[in-house]
C-alpha cells in the first residue's frame, strides 16, 4: 500500500463510527448499561481478608505492609460481581 492509498483511507475513515448497535443488540446494550443483566454476571468466590501493600525492590515486589480487613471492608469487597471491561464511549 502506498502513501496515496493510505491517505485516501485515512480521510475516508477519520471520525467515522466503527460500530453501531441496532435492533436486539441495541436493546441488550441498554439493559446491560442499566444493570438489568447483572444476574448473568459471575460472583467472585474469593474471600478477601487482608489488605497488602507491595513495594518494588529492584527485581521483585516485596510485601511491605499487611493489614486485616475490617468487617465492614470485608462485606464491601467480598462476593462482588466480577466486573467486565469498561466499554469506550
Amino acid at each position: 500500500m502506498n502513501q496515496k492509498v493510505f491517505d485516501a483511507f485515512y480521510k475516508a475513515l477519520k471520525g467515522k463510527q466503527v460500530l453501531v448497535y441496532f435492533g436486539l443488540f441495541k436493546d441488550a446494550r441498554k439493559k446491560l448499561k442499566n444493570g438489568e443483566l447483572d444476574y448473568l454476571k459471575e460472583v467472585d468466590p474469593t474471600e478477601y481478608i487482608y489488605q497488602i501493600f507491595y513495594t518494588w525492590n529492584k527485581k521483585e515486589y516485596l510485601a511491605s505492609e499487611i493489614f486485616d480487613l475490617t468487617e465492614s471492608e470485608e462485606q464491601e469487597i467480598n462476593h462482588q460481581m466480577i466486573d467486565e471491561i469498561e466499554e469506550e464511549k
